[in-house]
């Protein structure tokens, strides 16, 4: 499986010449490998003055003219400098006016070539700190591209009908952004103002609406979740609505009012789609913001939480058998498809349109596994078979990197096909669906490069087996972990839980080495007392740690507290010993560690500033960490989080391969707290004692001594622990 994993890059680079032979002449478009323009380099490299900052959140307030086809506002660009600097780069198609860009009351100079803009500041940026620029700009967008980009248009019955979608083209073609697949903000607000007869849908959650009281309303949406700029989305129209719950996640569809009879029979098909891509890979991923489906007049787009539809409320692709076998249409192709996105496209996306196969060559893959869980596998076998009549094999689905251009159309195909002679390769379902599961809950939320998606791959093929169990709340994953342990006799692990704690105590150990200060010394303060928590208390615990106090949205966690569940009740009388009260930022005072397994703004900069000298944070939420780094000003000796973008990262990913490699070495029947401490400490000696440092306390994802290393150590405890059926080999 190692050897086949290395190949992944070659085979998606190279086209396939036995086959090509066996497709039908048609019509090339033009060479994906030809030599790039200007603004494909402009546009498409990740240059000086794109890498030197990383964007944390977009204000776009605009109004719509519909007569005048005319777009005007202001963009906030709020951002976090990675090294010091006097310029950054933004995008705004030429055609667009730029009115003024404002840093707090100073007006910025800038320079222009083609749609790139350079934005100048009279002294330098510093490293570390976050600014936020206004950008007012003004125009009447170019209709260009596929869909048209931005397209002023009339339903049929002669009313404004207003679009984007923009995905080839880019984001710049109608607002200024940083309009790079490499880099996206964690969060964004989105504010349209149109005339009052008009609804706008856009990506997020509805907040409002509010009357401008000059014959123009302005809408008002919150995105919760990092997202791609080209996914930014306008949809103006007079639609109506109707709506539907699965669970806890809203189901919004906005047609055109002649459309509803149509809409309300097709887009029952969301359900069973979000219910198989659900279990393949986990829950929908943008849940505070919603599902939508809006009615729009092309054929339709993955816009982040507002997928937009134009597939005529008919089953196949506009009408056709796309496939040719019989299968699409039994679904609506696009409602599918472009649903798909929402896991590979926009949870997973790529950090450059070189490497679009991760979108599309797995959504396209997530159409068959849908076709799968919804008509049985012989039709998935049919259906995925029919896309290779479509495969040209001339050129390969990743191409040069750094330039603007999409790839061919193979990376649809082609890399559907890919997956499946994965799979069959791998020939154990089991196995299969569990990499899938893992390689998604890995690179989601996160902008990535096919390479980095092989080597996952490579780092966990040789540890398939066991059970691992993933994306289980408490209190349910407590009562499913035990059934298992009692019926079975293999082991196994609920990576949310006990992962977390082992990389926790790891990179704890190691922080504890830097500030000069002992487990059994310190006081804990943690947010959050669900799987994750309890895990990570019971490790600390182990490895004799004797003040930890826990909390939740109520505060600390006390004994004798009213309205503790079953679970809580039993960890407040293991922690807590001066039983203190009161929220999370007043135990902070005077602790010597701090540990969120929760939510943003869990604690609070000033609740961080009470701790004790040469304070460890480490604030995991994903992807905003309970309080931000760079809001502490050098008030903590140590930080890690549970991003990559920042140093320390604590994922993990770094125990559960090393952890299942040793206990199946040794055939363990169950995984101890003795192995998950030997693996943390194990985990911890990867870094060398005179290479730690206060941004180096844990090892990268990638580190090829952390899986056996891990693994020998976990032996080890299991011998000891009395669980190893079997000597080390």
């Amino acid at each position: 499986m190692r050897v086949l994993a290395a190949v992944c890059l070659a085979v998606l680079s190279l086209p396939c010449l036995s086959s090509a032979q066996q497709q039908p002449p048609r019509p090339q478009p033009p060479s994906t490998l030809r030599a790039p323009t200007r603004a494909e380099i402009l546009r498409g490299e990740y240059g000086r003055y794109r890498a030197n900052n990383d964007l944390l959140h977009y204000d776009l307030d605009v109004r719509v003219d519909p007569e005048k086809k005319w777009i005007s506002g202001r963009n906030t660009v709020q951002f976090r400098m990675l090294k010091d600097d006097t310029r950054i780069q933004l995008d705004l198609f030429a055609n667009l006016n730029i009115d003024r860009i404002l840093l707090d009351k100073t007006e910025l100079k800038y320079q222009r070539d083609i749609n790139t803009v350079y934005i100048d500041f009279p002294q330098a940026l510093r490293a570390g700190r976050t600014y936020a620029i206004d950008f007012y700009y003004s125009g009447s967008p170019l209709e260009v591209g596929r869909f048209d980009a931005l397209a002023f248009k009339k339903d049929p019955d002669g009313n404004h009908w207003i679009n984007t979608a923009n995905e080839g083209v880019g984001s710049a073609v109608w607002w200024p952004s940083k309009d790079s697949w490499h880099d996206e903000p964690e969060g964004m607000d989105i504010r349209v103002a149109i005339p009052n007869d008009l609804v706008n849908v856009s990506n997020g959650r509805f907040m409002e609406k509010t009357d401008l009281g000059d014959g123009y309303t302005k809408w008002h949406y919150r995105v919760h979740y990092p997202i791609n700029s080209y996914n930014v989305s306008l949809n103006i129209a007079k639609y109506a609505h109707f709506g539907d719950q699965m669970g806890d996640l809203t189901l919004d569809y906005y047609v055109l009012p002649g459309s509803m009879e149509g809409a309300k029979r097709q887009f029952a098909q969301s359900k069973g789609m979000i219910e198989a891509f659900e279990k393949y890979f986990g829950e929908y991923p943008f849940k505070k913001d919603g599902f939508k489906l809006i009615e729009v007049p092309y054929s339709g787009m993955e816009h982040q939480s507002a997928v937009t539809y134009g597939n005529r409320f008919s089953n196949g692709y506009l009408e056709r058998d796309w496939t040719g076998v019989g299968i699409s249409m039994k679904f609506d192709f696009i409602i599918i498809h472009e649903s798909a996105h929402e896991w590979f496209g926009n949870a997973v996306s790529a950090a450059d349109q070189a490497d679009m196969w991760i979108h599309e060559g797995w959504a396209t893959y997530l159409e068959c596994l849908y076709v799968e869980h919804t008509f049985g596998y012989d039709d998935y076998l049919k259906y995925t078979n029919g896309y290779k009549t479509k495969i040209a094999n001339k050129e390969p689905i990743i191409i040069q990197r750094g330039i603007a251009r999409d790839p061919n159309q193979d990376m649809y195909f082609k890399g559907a096909l890919f997956l499946h002679t994965l799979r069959n390769v791998v020939n154990d379902d089991v196995k299969w669906f569990k990499l899938l599961r893992d390689l998604y809950a890995q690179f989601k939320y996160k902008n990535n490069f096919s390479d980095e998606i092989v080597a996952f791959v490579q780092a966990v093929a040789p540890t398939f087996g066991g059970i691992n169990l993933e994306d289980i709340s408490a209190p349910r994953c407590f009562e499913i972990e035990r059934r298992l342990r009692e019926t079975l006799d293999i082991p196994v692990f609920h990576d949310d839980q006990h992962g977390t704690a082992i990389v926790t105590l790891a990179a704890l150990v190691n922080a504890l080495k830097v500030v000069g200060k002992r487990i059994e010394d310190v006081k804990i303060v943690m947010t959050g007392v669900g799987a994750a928590g309890v895990a990570v208390t019971d490790v600390l615990l182990h490895a004799g740690a004797r003040a930890i106090i826990g909390c939740d949205r109520s505060g600390a966690v006390y004994r004798g507290r009213e309205g503790l569940s079953e679970v809580k009740a039993a960890f407040a009388e293991r922690t807590n010993p001066e039983n203190l009260t009161g929220s999370a930022d007043d135990v902070l005072a005077g602790a010597d560690v701090f540990i969120g397994l929760s939510a943003p703004g869990a604690i609070s900069a000033a609740g961080v500033r009470s701790m004790a000298k040469d304070a460890i944070v480490f604030a995991m939420a994903n992807p905003t960490p309970e309080v931000m780094p760079e809001d502490l000003d050098g008030h903590v000796a140590v930080v890690g989080t549970g991003r990559s973008d920042y140093p320390n990262q604590i994922n993990n990913v770094l125990a559960f391969p090393g952890v299942f490699r040793g206990a199946l070495d040794v055939r363990a029947s169950a995984i101890t707290e003795g192995m998950k401490v030997a693996a943390a400490h194990a985990l911890a000696t990867v870094i060398p004692d005179d290479e730690l440092g206060p941004e180096y306390v844990i090892p990268g994802v990638f580190n090829r001594e952390v899986c056996p290393r891990v693994a020998a150590a976990v032996s080890e405890a299991a011998v000891a622990d009395g669980v190893a059926r079997a000597g080390r080999g």
